[in-house]
């Protein structure tokens, strides 16, 4: 029962996705729970793959360190709220391993089928939406922003590029033994799609992932390079063709992006996130070694020994802007904005370091630096191997989610982390089963 239940699970997940956090939770939580329950299959399972072994031991070590940060941080008690039951999502992405594993031609035939529908589905209602202001179910459209079925959640974009990169890996695994024309043709067209949604949904870091992507792409995959050049140009040539075609979207990539870099005709960095990073450096400084503990940046960026101001950094000066903001009685969201106060510092990096301390932080740059160091390794005694694309793109995705630079939500959020594991599970099988080094 449990081995017909798991694998339907995962193929239908990105559809329980959609319907909001409490649906995809609960499939994380009951795939946890087999994953307790077979154990010991698992165990067996892993042991035998060193690198996936010594991985998933750093994925728990990190739990535990985590719920130790949230123990003797000033909130323990909220900070538990995160923390505590992490490991589910490592428990997670063990049976997803497994799963696929047992089942592999089943789960990633029938995965490659639906992504493929639903990016198609997806981009053909934000058209829909793009051009009546409201889908087909009758959800509008925020600001001029198309969410598609996320209704008032802007995630259409962060969705899309996380899936995206996940159909890549499936794609490569279907051709790694013969070319299909059909298959890579189909693949293309949900390229194309899927920049265009992630356009519609005027999401600039889901924009700029896409893009790093396709860089990645064009460095690390074994095809000539006129090819990939070729697809790069397309790729382009669609995005600024888009920009000019549709307004919204002009005004979200191009104009507001110049706004918020520009001040008194000069480039800098946007306000908003200064602020949050200088708040956030300000929690690392006097707290560098543990942090202020996992999910405690909402509770602490607002305290004087924290907050923010990219012009004025004097202790008094700051006490009066605060009270300044509040006489004013400005909303919370706007008076946060100007002190760099937030939910999260919207940076994977220094939300760790902020909320974790250094051994937080290091352990994760640790982790990015070796997928960069194994990408390099794998073309260099892979490059020849049949399965060095497949190979290739396994790393590739894993970078793009955890490239440092880009802003990024919140690195406790169950939802997003029940994508972001999803998508780590499969480049962990697909390296563990085909790589050679």
């Amino acid at each position: 029962m449990l081995n017909i239940l798991a694998p339907w699970l995962i193929i239908l997940f990105p559809i329980f996705l959609v319907t909001g956090p409490f649906i995809p939770d609960f499939v994380v939580v009951i795939i946890s729970l087999i994953s307790i329950y077979k154990f010991k299959e698992i165990y067996f399972y892993i042991q035998n793959l060193k690198i996936v072994y010594y991985l998933y031991i750093f994925f728990f070590f990190l739990c535990f360190y985590f719920i130790f940060t949230s123990l003797i941080s000033i909130y323990p008690l909220h900070s538990l709220e995160s923390s505590l039951f992490f490991f589910r999502f490592v428990l997670y992405s063990l049976g997803i391993v497994y799963f696929i594993n047992k089942n592999p031609n089943i789960i990633v035939n029938n995965l490659y089928v639906l992504l493929s529908l639903i990016i198609i589905i997806l981009f053909l209602d934000s058209t829909y939406q793009y051009i009546f202001s409201e889908n087909i179910v009758g959800f509008k459209s925020i600001n001029n922003r198309i969410s598609s079925f996320f209704n008032t959640e802007l995630v259409l974009g962060s969705f899309t590029v996380k899936f995206i990169l996940i159909l890549s890996i499936l794609f490569f695994y279907k051709i790694r033994h013969a070319f299909n024309l059909k298959i890579l043709s189909l693949f293309i067209f949900m390229q194309f799609i899927s920049f265009q949604i992630i356009i519609f949904s005027g999401q600039r870091t889901s924009a700029l992932e896409y893009l790093f992507f396709l860089l990645l792409c064009l460095l690390f995959l074994n095809y000539r390079l006129k090819i990939k050049a070729l697809f790069l140009a397309s790729i382009s040539v669609i995005f600024i063709i888009s920009l000019f075609l549709f307004n919204n979207s002009y005004d979200r990539f191009y104009n507001y992006t110049i706004n918020q870099i520009t001040v008194d005709k000069s480039i800098t960095f946007p306000e908003k996130y200064k602020s949050l990073y200088l708040t956030s450096f300000n929690m690392i400084k006097q707290n560098f070694v543990f942090g202020v503990g996992p999910k405690n940046f909402r509770l602490l960026c607002d305290d004087i020994k924290y907050i923010s101001h990219p012009y004025i950094t004097n202790y008094n000066e700051k006490l009066k802007l605060v009270e300044k903001l509040k006489k004013d009685k400005l909303k919370k969201q706007k008076i946060d904005n100007k002190i760099g106060c937030s939910t999260h510092p919207h940076n994977k990096y220094l939300q760790v370091f902020s909320e974790t301390g250094i051994l937080g932080f290091l352990s994760i740059l640790i982790l990015f630096l070796l997928l960069f160091y194994r990408i390099i390794i794998n073309q260099i005694y892979n490059y020849k191997n049949h399965n060095y694309n497949l190979l290739a793109i396994s790393y590739i995705s894993i970078i793009v989610i955890f490239f440092p630079l880009f802003t990024s939500g919140n690195f406790f959020n169950n939802w997003s982390n029940s994508i972001i594991f999803y998508l780590l599970s499969f480049s962990i099988y697909m390296i563990s089963k085909y790589e050679r080094i």
